[in-house]
C-alpha cells in the first residue's frame, strides 16, 4: 500500500511518466488583478484531473492572432486575454498524463484553462 498513491495508473504495459509537457492556454484575468505577466521561469500550481503539482514555465509560443508581448529584457511574456503553447515542466516528480488532458493553472487570481 506504501508503495501506491492518490493518482497513479495500473497498466498493462507501462507507458513512461513524463516531466516536461506542451498546454494550449488561454489566461482568464480574476477579479481585482490588472498587469500579471506569465513569462518563462513563471511557477504556479497545475490541475490535471487527479494531479495537483506546482509547474514552471519552460517555454511560450504565441498564436492566433495574440499580439506579440514582449517585458523589459525582450523575453515574449502572456496577459490575461492572450491565447499561448506553453511548456510546463512539473517540479517535484514526473506525472502520467495522457494528450487531450485538461489543465487548469491557479495562482491567486490569476487563471488559465
Amino acid at each position: 500500500r506504501k508503495m501506491i498513491r492518490k493518482g497513479m495508473a495500473v497498466l498493462e504495459t507501462p507507458i513512461p511518466a513524463t516531466r516536461a509537457f506542451e498546454a494550449e492556454m488561454v489566461v482568464i484575468k480574476g477579479s481585482g488583478v490588472d498587469g500579471t505577466t506569465i513569462k518563462v521561469g513563471y511557477n504556479t500550481m497545475a490541475h490535471i484531473l487527479h494531479i495537483k503539482q506546482n509547474v514552471q514555465v519552460e517555454k511560450i509560443e504565441l498564436i492566433d492572432d495574440s499580439q506579440t508581448m514582449l517585458d523589459s529584457e525582450d523575453e515574449i511574456v502572456v496577459r490575461p486575454g492572450n491565447r499561448a503553447k506553453i511548456t510546463f515542466r512539473f517540479m517535484k516528480r514526473k506525472e502520467f498524463i495522457r494528450p487531450g488532458m485538461r489543465l487548469l493553472f491557479r495562482d491567486g487570481h490569476v487563471r488559465g484553462v
